[in-house]
């Protein structure tokens, strides 16, 4: 079974039919926790959020970027890969954290 993220980006290609291809697809980043242990982040997020998510949720979805500049980046480009994201945006109060995750990805 496809998780709904999953499904929801299959659904939309669906739709847009031959047109998938020209479609620019957008990823809005909902957080952005610079840490260097990525799990105490993501238990210690869920817990002050109170959301049902597991950590493991939490460090796989590409709406939350949880990790060093490095990780973070490489999780976006296995977002990219894996749903066809062709760009990325982040809340504004994220910028500061994610300025150094941009700058990884133009090395």
């Amino acid at each position: 079974m496809l998780a709904p993220r999953r499904r929801r980006t299959v659904s939309s290609r669906e739709v847009a039919g031959e047109r998938s291809a020209g479609v620019e697809w957008h990823l809005l980043v909902q957080m952005v926790v610079p840490t260097t242990d990525r799990r105490a982040a993501a238990a210690d997020m869920i817990s002050r959020l109170g959301t049902e998510m597991t950590v493991d949720e939490a460090l796989a979805t590409p709406y939350l970027l949880i990790g060093t500049s490095e990780q973070m980046a490489d999780q976006l480009l296995a977002s990219r890969e894996r749903y066809g994201f062709s760009y990325v945006t982040g809340h504004e109060p994220f910028r500061e954290s994610f300025e150094p995750v941009v700058e990884h990805l133009r090395s």
